[in-house]
């Protein structure tokens, strides 16, 4: 099978390739190699060099090390590279004295489910092994490591009913104009047959040898959705995502990052969508919320009332023992009388408020619309505004609607379908 994966950077392609390929029962027990995924955690080979057991062992386990987590941002930051031996050489002898088969072994009962994890406690029980003195040589049989491959081309090399991960193919095989389909490309047309499954992963699959699109056979791809989300879209073939009927026509859903395998590998997508909204953003946020919140006491109490909540001036009280104007408390009545005729008799009904029974002519009251959601139930009127009520009567407006005797009588023949 073919499987391609692509998505914009933040948007977890890789990290959940990986949970796929860790997590589905068809990758069960066989080799999986891998191209272009930096530091995974899952290859043998990275949990014993210096630069795996630093990121997916030492530097994982004291993040709250503000000294050591400070100058490793600091490396990347200024010099775009791992961190190497030379930069903490007093770590040489934990390093050497670390177990990177303890290092692998935490990884995969970490990435793995549950289920693809039967096998290796199973093992463990019948030969009565301690999982502390496991050897690499004893765990290999399993297939639970990743093995890195150099060139993608040569996949075709690779053993059969293996699993084939490489990233960012875009690399070696962009569109092609002209010419004969490349030899590595034209085996996908008949690599079932040696059971291999590639799983190729780009940015967008436009940016890929039309070869590849055409072959596909499942097409995943994600978008950043906010959070700890994405927006994944499922299709039994190539996808392309710049035109809106395929998207449209693609199974999506909206699912969760599985935070379980951050650390597993190095990835700067983790840095790319900063979640956290900035000092500017923030106090934005605030004053939106303040000016919303004025905007809707002045609406339904009355603007004399707003305007004494937030511009009122402390000043001294001898100027509230003056005598009060009668014109002042004129102002006052009539205030709190338009505030009165605003307040419906009954709430439920909108129009009982004495403003909508004469006197002021009004060109329309509010024609509810409430909704039920799965821990509350809102209203609004046909201008988009929201209307507060009691809950028993939005549930009720909501499954049964309600009668309006002010509309025009309309003949129960009209609202019958046509035979």
């Amino acid at each position: 099978m073919e499987y391609g994966i692509s998505g914009l950077p933040g948007a977890g392609k890789t990290l959940n390739t990986i949970d796929m390929v860790t997590s589905e029962s068809n990758f069960e027990g066989r080799e999986v190699y891998y191209h272009r995924i930096p530091l995974l955690m899952l290859d043998f080979e990275v949990c014993s060099s210096f630069q795996g057991w630093f990121y997916g062992w030492y530097l994982h386990n004291n993040k709250s090390n503000t000294a050591l987590v400070r100058k490793v941002q600091s490396i990347h930051k200024k010099e775009d590279r791992f961190i190497e031996l030379e930069d903490f050489p007093y770590l040489k002898q934990d390093h050497s004295n670390s177990n990177p088969v303890e290092i692998l072994l935490y990884w995969v009962r970490r990435v793995y489910s549950k289920e693809r994890l039967v096998q290796l406690d199973e093992y463990l029980a019948i030969k009565q092994i301690d999982e502390t003195a496991l050897t690499f040589d004893q765990l290999k049989p399993l297939n639970y490591h990743w093995t890195h491959f150099d060139n993608p081309k040569s996949w075709v090399e690779l053993p059969n009913q293996s699993v084939i991960v490489m990233d960012e193919i875009h690399h070696y095989w962009p569109p092609r104009t002209r010419g004969d389909v490349p030899k590595e490309l034209e085996a996908i047309s008949t690599h079932r047959h040696t059971g291999k499954d590639l799983v190729f992963i780009t940015q967008d699959f436009a940016n890929v040898d039309i070869f590849i699109r055409r072959m596909m056979n499942y097409h995943t791809h994600y978008e950043f959705a906010g959070a700890d989300r994405v927006a994944c879209y499922k299709k039994k073939k190539y996808i392309d995502i710049s035109n809106p009927f395929e998207k449209k026509a693609a199974d999506k859903s909206l699912v969760k990052r599985p935070v379980h395998l951050y650390g597993s590998y190095y990835s700067t997508e983790l840095d790319t969508n900063n979640n956290k909204l900035s000092k500017g953003a923030k106090r934005g946020l605030i004053l939106g919320v303040v000016s919303i919140i004025a905007f809707l006491l002045m609406l339904f109490v009355g603007f004399p009332y707003v305007y004494s909540i937030f511009f009122s001036d402390e000043q001294s009280t001898d100027k509230e023992t003056l005598p009060v104007d009668d014109s002042l408390t004129l102002t006052t009545e009539i205030a709190n009388t338009d505030i009165l005729a605003y307040q419906p008799k009954i709430k439920a009904l909108p129009w009982t408020a004495p403003i909508y029974s004469g006197g002021l002519e009004p060109a329309t009251y509010p024609d509810l619309m409430c909704y039920q959601t799965t821990t509350d139930c809102r209203c609004i009127t046909q201008q988009a505004t929201s209307y507060s009520i009691e809950l028993e009567s939005c549930l009720s407006i909501a499954n049964n609607g309600l009668f309006d005797p002010h509309l025009a009588s309309t003949r129960q023949s009209d609202l019958l379908p046509a035979f």
